[in-house]
C-alpha cells in the first residue's frame, strides 16, 4: 500500500480497545514488542496529528 494507507492503518490500530501488545517492524521501537500505550508515546509514527503532517514526516 501507499503512504496514506499506511497512516490511516496506524490511526485505526491505535484506536484498539484495551493495551493490546504489538510488535513494530523495522526497528522503528526500541524493543520488539509493546504495549500500544507505550508505542503510541514513543514511536515516531504516532508523532503527525493528521494526514499533512504524517506526509512531510514522511517525506512526501
Amino acid at each position: 500500500g501507499d503512504s496514506d494507507e499506511m497512516y490511516r492503518s496506524l490511526q485505526q490500530l491505535a484506536k484498539l480497545s484495551g493495551d493490546p501488545t504489538v510488535f513494530p517492524g523495522h526497528w522503528y521501537s526500541v524493543e520488539p514488542s509493546a504495549a500500544l500505550s507505550k508505542v503510541r508515546r514513543s514511536n515516531y509514527v504516532y508523532r503527525a496529528s493528521n494526514l499533512d503532517q504524517w506526509r512531510m514526516l514522511m517525506g512526501g
